[in-house]
């Protein structure tokens, strides 16, 4: 007998992003202190977009202000060992318009 399992995941579309949230992501001390690491460490040149012209996908969870959103973008870099881009994602809470948590990953191309 074989039993067969078929897992089907929704990809969330990217969206324009709220401009005044993505500025936050940019401007934090985190993300200016990883893209200098990078620059550094990798001779990293990435291309930081203007905050009005990011797109994002966008996973929320919970509701009211115990809610929490997390808005994921790619920024695109160069650099040695093939690195090719710069993956963020970060939490908001609902009352909040700074990010909570960061993820940083970045991105190598084979």
């Amino acid at each position: 007998m074989m039993i067969l399992v078929l897992t089907i995941c929704s990809i969330a579309q990217a969206a324009p992003m709220d401009p005044q949230k993505a500025q936050n992501i940019l401007n934090d001390p985190r993300t200016a202190k990883l893209i200098d690491a990078l620059a550094v460490n990798f001779d990293a040149k990435c291309i930081i977009p203007q905050a009005d012209k990011i797109d994002a996908n966008q996973k929320c969870n919970g509701g009211g202000d115990m809610s929490s959103c997390y808005y994921t973008f790619s920024i695109p870099c160069s650099g040695t060992y093939r690195l090719s881009a710069l993956t963020i994602t970060a939490e908001f809470a609902t009352p909040l318009n700074k990010p909570l948590d960061m993820t940083f990953t970045t991105v190598f191309r084979q």
